[in-house]
């Protein structure tokens, strides 16, 4: 298990990805492993092999801001940014990684279990 407040880059991209209601589908010997996101109708099983960078591709700020909700509160001082969502509170290097941890902290918990695969 991984603390919420330290995942970076891939671990923390895969972690949202299944706050967003992705599904992981661990390595075989044939393929990678992967996790599918988001639910669509002309795919497999109704989703998409995807692995967006949440954290720190800007096109993905909207849809955070979105999931997050109005109960969302961001503050950057001394160049570290902290999100506030519902009682819970996270930093970041960036707005977008902050976010990102609150996201995950409120749908997944204070720790998450991340894939050998999305480890640094």
């Amino acid at each position: 298990m991984t603390s919420t407040n330290t995942l970076t880059r891939r671990a923390l991209d895969f972690a949202v990805g299944i706050s967003l209601n992705g599904v992981y589908s661990p390595s075989a010997d044939t393929r990678p492993a992967a996790w599918f996101w988001p639910k669509t109708a002309g795919t497999l099983f109704g989703y998409t092999r995807k692995c967006f960078e949440f954290s720190s591709d800007p096109e993905h700020l909207a849809l955070l801001l979105k999931v997050a909700g109005d109960n969302l509160g961001l503050v950057r001082r001394q160049g570290v940014w902290t999100a506030e969502l519902q009682g819970n509170t996270v930093s970041g290097d960036s707005l977008q990684e902050a976010l990102c941890r609150a996201i995950v902290l409120r749908e997944l918990g204070p720790s998450v279990e991340v894939p050998d695969e999305y480890q640094e």
